[in-house]
């Protein structure tokens, strides 16, 4: 470095060809390589200007250097130091404007250094029109007293004192709460382009109003009382910066630097911060570790890295020395200090003004402790605040939480009426505002989630915004790592490709991620939602009673014998289907194993359920010339509470034995007939195999022969039979079911066993017997002996499918469906019911003449007695929503740990002891970012509108004036 520099003196007007202004450069030193071993040492140019690197390429690729053998590699960069440091020439395009960059505001708004406790050497933050710097530390002039900066930002065009022939007073200088801290006494001359540029500005602090920073310095025990005269690489330093106090590390070698507007290179030391350096950052103390001795202080830096240059303090004071001509530059004493301070506060008392606390930087009563990462304790109590500072807060909880929990109640609260609404649509639904249509039943579950998302949506974003409000505030600096903080980057390594292109700021992506929440909970709560019908009672007691489903009796079957074709007709294979009669209850995973075609012809092995309830016949005359059913509505409902009805469970099988002598029957002609077979398995499990006649025999009209048949060629199925209680609920005008629930799974056996079944099917499709009991009764009222035709329907079906199997494998599924309906016909009309109605008829007159006395006598005695067990009320009919229940539970355990840890949060920010640090930021935080929130080196948080009430907050300081805008103010 020494012969580049060398060099670098003695070629400048070839280094600087082409740009009549310097922009500002740097020679770095770096070590490159794969590994420590192997590292090669390198200078790295960084400069702006084009010409100038190439300049530099010419003049050092043509010297001959004196360097190690291994070679001296050299890189050149489009970056400068000067975005943050140097005259009035390069500051012009930086700070002229006073809206600042977004990358200034994003810098700004991340508060740092959260990891230390506070060293107040001042670390004010000064505003100077849109420039901004800090302010250093107290340093003695003779004995006198000055705080310490940078002089670039007072040499902006019309800050610099205008050549009158009336004296010009000095700049007055004010900080980042717009409060007077002095006016500036002096800065080093105006550098050429030859000379050095020392970069210092000294202040004379406000000893009229008592509030400059000065206060808070001489509360400290320790003040840096030695300059560093050696630089040691890899140093550990401490930076009192405006955000605080905060680590680097100082670099062992010393870079080149010229300043934007100098073309002269000095010797910088540069230091390593933890966070990116940020306009203001000019102006900053750099002290050794224990916070004895002063290094220097920053005057420059390179925008997007955390490396900053300064100026040892030795080569300043020394620069100061000449300027001012005086005898000796030094670092105060604490007896200075404390002479001064009592100076200070005796000027205070005669002019009859308060000593104001409206400074930002308060003065604790501790040093940090970097080797042990512990804080001093305070050795002396606290101020106690004045009343002027108690009354303006007002000993009182800042109203700004009310608005938050009011959103947050109101989140709670949609949230609890969502879930009910969703595990409980019954409530509202029989509101005719809420349930007449389906749609109506959907738009009220997506209204409440709506409503519930929005809300949830605000509570993130509040709960974010107090976190980081939390952040910059807490005391205990628990969460200090950068990329907590708002606007800090998650960055690629240097050397990656992606380093430009893929920076994301950590705390911006976890806010996108946790609002993405929202939409998949919309999609969550309406992914499974089936609109389905619900009935409501009108009346609080039945209206009438009806009777349920009987005990299977099949003693009943010869009165059913003269109806026989009409009972199964030529749709028998439907029955199973007809709404007005069953319902299919089967599971969806009762139908997913019935869906599956197997090849080569073999049965299908799947499960069905359907339910028989007892149907309306016995009670729905009465009903629809009551009053509850005056209208013309398509649709009367009539709900029957406590409903029974056969429960039948069906299940493919065909590996049952049979005894064809004792188990089976065959019914039908010559022409066609098939061949049943009935197993009991257990007391209410019975399972059936049907075969048909071959389609060689029917031809030759010898299906009734003792020719034998394929026996194993057919279909079987087993059937369970139950006895349930059920809600169903019919449409009067037509029986057709409308809707059903059952109440609880209780399923009573319902005891048929294959004799009785077998025995049924016998007397239904042979010839009535004349000497039976029914038939002779039935003989006078005109019932013949006839023998019924569906034998040969029923053969002429299975006969059909055997031949359509061979080309369609589905064809066994309808033969197997066939055979369960075949078998649940006799089962659902062999009961007392079905006679009721026509035992009542007969006990009654008949155009006004009773029946033959002896005929009914007869009749109505060997009818069966039917039980009335069903309540039976006119219904409302509304429209109701379905939710699945994984679906309802995703919802609930998402939207209820996304609330509690908005509530969490909310509560931490409101009751928690750094929430006092925050007090005067908006009553709603998401809007605070719309105002020029700042954060002053204590961590103390402050909205405008505080500033522009000139309210005191808590912190003893009084905030500036409001500056409306549409984004947050940086401070620089």
């Amino acid at each position: 470095m020494l012969q580049l520099e060398d060099l670098l003196e003695v070629r400048s007007t070839e280094f600087w060809r082409g740009e009549p202004t310097s922009p500002g450069c740097v020679f770095d030193p770096y070590m490159y390589g794969r590994s420590v071993d192997c590292a090669q040492p390198a200078i790295v140019l960084s400069c702006l200007s084009k010409r100038v690197r190439r300049n530099a390429k010419n003049i050092i690729q043509h010297h001959d250097f004196q360097i190690d053998p291994r070679g001296i590699g050299i890189d050149y960069y489009s970056s400068s130091p000067g975005s943050f440091a140097g005259t009035s020439s390069a500051w012009d395009s930086c700070v002229a404007s006073s809206a600042p960059s977004e990358k200034d505001q994003r810098i700004d708004t991340n508060p740092l250094g959260l990891e230390l406790p506070y060293l107040e050497l001042c670390g004010e933050t000064i505003h100077v029109g849109s420039a901004t710097c800090t302010m250093g530390g107290l340093i003695a002039i003779d004995g006198t007293l000055y705080y310490q900066t940078v002089a670039h930002v007072f040499e902006k065009e019309g800050l610099e004192p205008q050549k009158t022939s009336q004296p010009c007073p000095n700049p007055v200088i004010y900080g980042a709460g717009a409060e007077r801290l002095g006016v500036l006494h002096r800065k080093r001359y105006k550098p050429n382009q030859r000379a050095k540029d020392m970069d210092w500005a000294i202040c004379i602090p406000d000893r009229i109003l008592g509030d400059m920073p000065l206060n808070r310095s001489i509360c400290a025990k320790k003040y840096p009382t030695k300059i560093v005269q050696d630089i040691l690489g890899g140093a550990e330093v401490l930076v009192q910066s405006r955000f605080g106090v905060e680590k680097g590390i100082l670099l062992g070698d010393c870079s080149l630097v010229a300043l934007p507007g100098t073309e002269k290179f000095q010797r910088m030391w540069a230091v390593k911060l933890e966070r990116d350096v940020a306009p203001g950052d000019c102006g900053s103390w750099v002290l050794d570790a224990a916070g004895e001795s002063l290094y220097g202080h920053i005057v420059a830096g390179k925008p997007g890295t955390g490396l900053a240059y300064l100026i040892l303090a030795r080569v300043v004071f020394e620069d100061i020395r000449v300027q001012c001509e005086a005898n000796q530059v030094t670092l105060p004493t604490e007896q200075g200090i404390c002479a001064y301070r009592e100076t200070a506060s005796r000027d205070n008392v005669k002019s009859g003004t308060r000593t104001s606390s409206s400074s930002s930087c308060l003065c604790p009563e501790y040093l940090p402790d970097l080797r042990q990462g512990q804080r001093v304790k305070d050795t002396q109590k606290s101020k106690p605040p004045s009343s002027l500072q108690r009354g303006a807060m007002g000993d009182r909880r800042d109203d700004a939480s009310v608005p938050l929990w009011i959103i947050l109640i109101l989140a709670t609260v949609s949230y609890v009426l969502t879930s009910l609404y969703a595990w409980h649509p019954e409530l509202l639904s029989r509101n005719l505002l809420f349930g007449r249509t389906p749609a109506k039943a959907r738009q009220v579950l997506s209204v409440l989630s709506s409503i519930t998302g929005y809300l949830l949506f605000v509570s993130i974003w509040q709960s974010f915004d107090l976190a980081r409000a939390l952040l910059i505030a807490r005391a205990s600096r628990l969460l200090h790592h950068k990329t907590f903080q708002r606007g800090a980057l998650v960055r690629f390594p240097r050397n990656s490709r992606w380093h430009h292109t893929l920076q994301r700021r950590l705390y911006d992506a976890l806010l996108v991620i946790c609002s993405v929440i929202i939409p998949i909970l919309g999609i969550v709560i309406m992914r499974d939602v089936e609109t389905t019908l619900i009935f409501y009672p009108k009346t609080a007691t039945p209206v009438f009673r009806g009777s349920s489903a009987t005990a299977f009796d099949a003693s009943l079957a010869p009165l059913l014998q003269p109806i026989t074709d009409v009972i199964f007709s030529t749709r028998f294979k439907d029955f199973l289907s007809d709404p007005d009669l069953v319902i299919d209850v089967s599971t969806d995973a009762d139908r997913k194993t019935c869906s599956h075609v197997h090849k080569n012809n073999t049965k299908i092995n799947c499960q069905s359920k359907y339910f028989l309830p007892g149907s309306i016949e016995q009670f729905a005359p009465q009903l629809l010339v009551d009053e509850y059913f005056q209208g013309v509505l398509a649709t009367q409902p009539i709900l029957a509470k406590n409903h029974h009805g056969y429960y039948l469970e069906f299940e493919d099988s065909d590996s049952i034995a049979f005894n064809h002598q004792t188990d089976c029957v065959r019914h039908g002609y010559a022409l066609g007939a098939y061949q049943l077979c009935l197993k009991d398995i257990s007391s209410h499990q019975i399972t059936a195999f049907l075969t048909h006649c071959p389609k060689s025999l029917a031809a030759n009209l010898s299906c009734l022969n003792n020719v034998p048949w394929p026996l194993d060629d057919g279909w079987g199925t087993t059937l369970s039979t139950y006895i349930r209680p059920a809600d169903v609920a019919y449409n009067a005008l037509n029986g057709t079911i409308l809707s059903h629930s059952f109440p609880n799974t209780t399923l009573t056996p319902g005891n048929i066993n294959a004799k009785q079944l077998l025995q049924v099917f016998d007397v239904l499709v042979n010839t009535s017997n004349i000497n039976a009991t029914y038939e002779s009764i039935l003989a006078p009222l005109g019932f013949a002996s006839n023998q019924p035709i569906i034998p040969l329907v029923i053969w002429q079906y299975f006969q059909s499918l055997k031949q359509l199997s061979k080309i369609d494998r589905n064809a066994n599924r309808r033969a197997v469906i066939g055979l369960q309906s075949l078998l649940a016909i006799p089962i659902y009309h062999c009961q007392a019911k079905d006679f009721s109605e026509f035992r009542r008829l007969l006990s009654t007159l008949a155009d006004g003449h009773t029946l033959d006395l002896a005929l009914a006598a007869d009749v109505l005695n060997s009818l069966p007695v039917v039980k009335l067990d069903t309540d039976i009320y006119p219904a409302l009919m509304r429209f109701t929503v379905r939710i699945g229940g994984a679906s309802l539970l995703a919802y609930v355990v998402l939207t209820g740990c996304t609330l509690f840890m908005c509530i969490v949060t909310n509560g931490i920010a409101s009751f928690a002891k750094a929430r006092k640090r925050f007090k005067n930021t908006m009553s709603f935080p998401l809007l605070t970012s719309l105002y020029d929130l700042e954060t002053n080196n204590f961590g103390r948080v402050s909205s405008q509108k505080a500033r522009d009430h000139g309210t005191q907050s808590s912190s003893g300081f009084v905030e500036s004036k409001w500056k409306a805008t549409t984004v947050p103010q940086a401070s620089d």
